[in-house]
């Protein structure tokens, strides 16, 4: 065990502490690395981040630049604008200008938002309309309202020419006349508008008209309705562009325009809900949970151009690098345009001034970032993991090697033990019979035959010690020659059964042999194949315990010749039964210690039949004994 100890000990120090600390440096250095091109990308995403965040600082300053442009040049023609303004209010629902005219807030252009920021002033109601209304109203006298209505259509007044038209096809409908009705909401809809009720003529008509077409495949003035609607092109409440909208949608059925009009609608109402805002408060951001806008101002006179969440989102962020993206963020955090945070590395850079906006910058691709140093790393792991896999597999392969020279060494040790215990054992007999006998201590002859009989034995159980010993030293080294001849098996086995049978006879043991007459000829090495029939007769009698009778059969089949040897004692265990034919192994229990011999005989037995072309079979049972059965090859029966 000291010997053990100090080659693990040298192991240890020279291979396994070695690899170990290679390892936890080459670990450490990966890991510096890494952190290395960690830092350098953060290093360039907060570059990019601050280049790009002052770009926008600028852009902004731009925008109040031309706020207070537009101030000082307020004019309804676009074309006395910035450019960047008539850029932005170019897209539908991107931005628009607002301006205040007689205290009231006026778009532009015309129909960039939805609704009116405030309403609009109605047209004064004439009396003879008010009294045609009171007919349709209060008398219910739909005749004379219709006949009123007429004559009304005649007058040189527009706006009461206009709304006798309106109150003209309102009452045919009410009486059921529906095609003059639809008939007269046509004539309706060509004539110049008016409002009714604060609401354009040609709105009411157009309404009308699609609603008497509700259900039918004649869905063209509904379509022509919802356009007008979603292009701006009457001015009306919010309440009331949310109704007319809404029913218009209901009507009209789902295809490639109708997506378009209503992505663009989407946009158009985010953009007059933050103009609405603005109008109530003014402020420069402007966030909930449906949109996010930014507005720049000049107070007097009053001029304000308002981004809606398209246009932030589609131009205000900088572009930056192309593998790059870019997060605009609120003072509170809330996400204004961009992708929303996540956890890839970032730059960050806080806009100066009014608007503390934050700008983030991320990677699209992160692994992009670190293609090279991942290469790298791949590649000093890779090699890092070949010296590993290697220490581990010369460490286990030493301490196997290691493991099985010290077995084999105690098995040698053992063996040399054993064996001289072996031949001590019969020269200590024959040498205190022999010194009994030169003396003349024995004078019964019979006696002193007996003893010679006895210094023959444990002569012949020497020779057999040493032959064996020198048997397997020659298979070993392959220089074992063998004499093959013809052999009749049953003269054979009766001889060795009989031989063996004097051997045990004096320790009470007896040899039931079961050899038939006539069994085929074998061709074989008689004298090293009765030691292997020898051997195993010797085991069975070792392992027999209890049971003093052990058995040798033959069997022949018509090519086969079957040795078997058997006993009734302890048999063999099952986790001994794969390794019981290699050398000096001799199965664990108790028996196995109290049981002499050098564990060599089975694999003797082993080279012997595999010389001879046969094989060596094995039945046991632990507790019920042992049947160890040699087949070889016959060349036919004797004559």
């Amino acid at each position: 065990m000291r010997a053990t100890h100090r080659l693990l000990l040298i192991f240890t120090v020279t291979i396994l502490l070695p690899g170990l600390i290679l390892g936890i440096l080459g670990l450490r250095t990966l890991t510096k690395e890494r952190q290395l091109a960690e830092q350098q990308v953060r290093d360039r995403l907060s570059d990019i981040a601050k280049n790009s965040g002052r770009h926008l600082e600028l852009e902004l300053k731009e925008w109040q630049t031309a706020a207070d442009e537009l101030a000082l040049n307020a004019s309804e023609t676009p074309a006395m604008w910035p450019e960047r303004v008539r850029n932005a209010v170019a897209e539908p629902g991107a931005a628009v200008v607002l301006t205040r005219s007689r205290e009231r807030p006026e778009a532009y252009p015309a129909g960039q938002l939805l609704y009116e920021l405030s309403a609009s002033p109605e047209d004064e109601l004439p009396p003879a309309i008010a009294e045609a209304e009171a007919l349709e109203f209060r008398s219910k006298q739909y005749d004379r309202a219709i006949e009123l209505y007429r004559q009304l259509r005649k007058s040189g007044n527009p706006s009461e020419r206009t709304r006798a038209l309106n109150g003209l096809a309102r009452t045919l409908a009410r009486t059921g006349r529906n095609d003059e009705a639809l008939q007269t909401y046509r004539q309706l809809e060509q004539e110049p508008p008016v409002r009714i009720a604060s609401l354009p003529s040609d709105l009411l008509a157009l309404f009308e008209i699609a609603s008497f077409e509700n259900g039918t495949s004649r869905n063209e003035d509904a379509r022509r309705l919802y356009r007008g609607l979603v292009g701006g092109r009457w001015p009306m409440e919010r309440l009331r562009y949310e109704y007319y909208s809404e029913e218009a949608r209901k009507w009209i059925p789902q295809n490639a325009e109708t997506a378009r009009l209503n992505a663009e609608e989407e946009r158009k109402m985010k953009l007059s809900i933050a103009a609405e805002r603005f109008v109530a408060t003014p402020q420069m951001l402007s966030t909930d949970e449906a949109s996010t806008t930014l507005a720049f101002w000049h107070s007097e006179p009053f001029a304000a151009i308002v981004l809606g969440p398209s246009f932030i989102r589609e131009h205000l962020l900088p572009a930056g690098d192309a593998d790059m993206q870019a997060t605009l963020l609120a003072p509170g955090g809330e996400t204004l345009a961009g992708v929303a945070p996540a956890g890839e590395p970032m730059g960050a850079y806080t806009l100066q001034g009014e608007l503390p906006l934050r700008l983030q910058i991320r990677p699209k691709d992160p692994t992009t970032l670190y293609s090279a140093v991942s290469r790298q790393q791949n590649l000093n792991l890779g090699v890092l993991g070949v010296v590993v896999a290697l220490l581990a597999f010369g460490g286990y392969f030493t301490m196997h090697t290691l493991k099985s020279e010290l077995a084999v060494a105690q098995m040698k040790s053992d063996f040399v033990s054993t064996v001289s215990h072996e031949f001590r054992s019969p020269l200590a007999g024959i040498n205190q019979l022999g010194e009994m006998l030169r003396d003349g201590r024995v004078e019964d002859e019979t006696r002193r035959q007996e003893y010679y009989g006895m210094i023959v034995s444990e002569t012949q159980r020497l020779r057999r010690l040493v032959e064996n010993m020198l048997d397997f030293a020659r298979m070993e080294d392959g220089r074992k020659q063998y004499r093959f001849e013809s052999v009749e098996p049953s003269q054979w086995l009766q001889e060795v059964a009989e031989d063996f049978r004097g051997e045990v006879a004096g320790r009470g043991f007896a040899v039931e042999a079961r050899i038939p007459q006539e069994l085929p000829a074998i061709v074989c090495d008689r004298e090293t194949l009765t030691t292997a029939v020898h051997n195993l007769l010797d085991n069975a009698v070792k392992y027999s315990q209890d049971s003093h009778t052990v058995r040798l059969e033959a069997r022949a089949s018509d090519t086969d010749l079957s040795i078997s040897v058997s006993d009734r004692g302890a048999g063999i265990r099952a986790e001994d039964r794969p390794r019981i034919f290699e050398k000096f192994f001799r199965g664990g229990g108790d028996l196995a210690r109290q049981v002499k011999g050098v564990g060599l005989g089975l694999n003797l037995v082993q080279h012997i039949v595999a010389a001879h072309g046969g094989t060596i079979d094995v039945d046991s049972k632990e507790g019920e004994g042992s049947t160890f059965t040699i087949r070889l090859k016959t060349v036919g029966r004797p004559a």
